[in-house]
């Protein structure tokens, strides 16, 4: 069955109340109900703009205050101070590597990381383990 007539079929609203087929119908009718979410606007994030907005200013502009984070909700704090940390952490890791844009390793040549030995042909074999041969 095509996902697309799962969805369909789910978002009817037929569906049994606490169902996987309930929650998969919700979640899509909450997501396509584009006139109201245009209705809406901006007016149900508005009051985490408020108060995360001027203090993303501040950092934009070189001059931060940490009072202006007061406001803002907890998991916003939590957030930005995780966003912080692996920022101050990447330097010392591989994450470095998240600042660089490694367009010239499409472009460069293969690294060989071990060179194997000349196999030698069995009849040659006490020949080549023989002290003092050179590897070619």
């Amino acid at each position: 069955m095509p996902v697309g007539k799962i969805i369909d079929d789910a978002s009817g609203g037929d569906a049994k109340p606490g169902t996987e087929a309930q929650q998969v119908g919700d979640l899509y009718s909450t997501w396509m109900d584009t006139e109201t979410i245009n209705a809406l606007g901006i007016e149900p994030v508005r009051d985490v703009l408020d108060s995360v907005a001027p203090w993303i200013r501040g950092i934009v502009f070189f001059s931060p205050d940490p009072g202006l984070m007061r406001p803002v909700p907890l998991s916003f704090k939590i957030h930005v101070t995780a966003a912080w940390a692996l920022l101050g952490f990447s330097p010392f890791s591989r994450l470095v590597h998240i600042w660089s844009v490694p367009i010239f390793y499409f472009f460069r040549r293969w690294i060989v990381f071990r060179r194997q030995p000349d196999i030698a042909p069995r009849d040659m074999t006490a020949e080549y383990l023989k002290p003092g041969r050179e590897e070619g």
